[in-house]
């Protein structure tokens, strides 16, 4: 859970846009030591840059990605772009894509593992990184 100092997250994403600073799945740490209480997360902390404080009312919706470490992650517009990553459940990399509307705070899922909204799943990649340039 995103504390007033925000989550303890290893191998989740992050982009920026419309001032709001967006993190995704990844590990949150227990915060102990070791690895063993760590838990494999699908939430979406953002942090308001402009009111300098997380945003607990900033997500809407029922509607978002599982949970996933190690997604590629790109900011176009002003939307946060997540695709793949490694999902612990079927220890497999996802192939799907999702976008973040930072304005309105939903999720909308671009194309699925299998059988999707748009039934053309992406490469599965874990560990990769996204650029978007221009």
């Amino acid at each position: 859970n995103a504390t007033q100092d925000g989550p303890s997250l290893a191998g989740h994403c992050a982009g920026h846009a419309a001032g709001r600073l967006v993190l995704f799945g990844g590990i949150e740490r227990d915060g102990s030591a070791g690895l063993g209480n760590d838990m494999f997360r699908g939430a979406t902390h953002v942090f308001d840059t402009r009111a300098m404080r997380w945003d607990p009312d900033a997500v809407r919706g029922e509607l978002s990605p599982g949970p996933r470490r190690n997604a590629a992650c790109a900011t176009i517009g002003n939307r946060i772009i997540v695709q793949g990553g490694w999902d612990d459940y079927t220890m497999q990399a996802r192939r799907d894509a999702w976008a973040f509307d930072t304005v309105r705070g939903t999720w909308t899922e671009l194309f699925g593992d299998e059988g999707g909204p748009a039934d053309n799943g992406g490469p599965g990649l874990e560990a990769h990184k996204a650029v978007v340039s221009g």
